[in-house]
């Protein structure tokens, strides 16, 4: 028989296993109630505090990145990782994704030293509704299944290999960029206003 939770105020997610408390991991006591989840994402993404951004607005939509890793029990690693695929596209450009890549290598390499194993997890209904809100393509999407529902070190080299494409193709959009403008106006100088429309890195995290 297995020790049942006895958290005081247990988080209950219910999946292909039966019902477990996601706070300490053990199954459900009779006596609690099921976690409407919709619910309660519904009621974070309606208070205050994420009404509220410091330094800009590139979290801020329906379903944010803090309350898709918190109501998941998604580990530190991974919602770093996490973040930076999300926000890369309207916050750090390239940098954001070197970032992500460097979270899920140190990830990889705790688990390799049996320091780290996964932790929490959600599921594809729960990623796509996060993906959705957040105007993920699916290369992106992919990254986020992964490091949410990863259990082996492979699924974690293949988010890592999915964001260095994500790296490749940027790089070589931006090479494409600066060409054609080099040959639209040959006698400029190129500067960073030249490239004005692309995402910026002001040191904020």
């Amino acid at each position: 028989m297995f020790e049942q939770c006895r958290c005081e105020r247990p988080l209950i997610k219910c999946g292909g296993n039966g019902c477990v408390c996601t706070i300490c991991g053990k199954p459900e006591r009779a006596d609690f109630s099921i976690v409407d989840w919709d619910k309660v994402g519904r009621e974070v993404a309606a208070t205050d505090v994420n009404a509220h951004q410091v330094g800009g607005d590139h979290y801020r939509c329906g379903y944010q990145h803090w309350d898709f890793i918190e109501l998941n029990g998604i580990g530190y690693l991974e919602g770093c990782a996490t973040k930076y695929v999300c926000r890369w596209r309207t916050k750090g450009g390239l940098h954001d994704l070197e970032k992500a890549v460097h979270y899920v290598e140190k990830l990889m390499a705790l688990y390799k030293e049996g320091r780290r194993l996964p932790r929490g997890h959600a599921s594809i209904k729960e990623v796509d509704h996060f993906c959705r809100e957040n105007k993920l393509n699916n290369t992106e999407r992919l990254v986020v299944v992964q490091l949410a529902q990863w259990c082996c070190i492979r699924e974690l080299e293949w988010a890592r290999d999915m964001i260095k494409y994500l790296m490749q193709n940027e790089a070589e959009e931006i090479t494409t960029a600066v060409t054609n403008i080099a040959t639209d106006h040959p006698d400029e100088e190129m500067t960073g206003a030249s490239l004005e429309g692309a995402p910026k890195n002001d040191g904020q995290e």
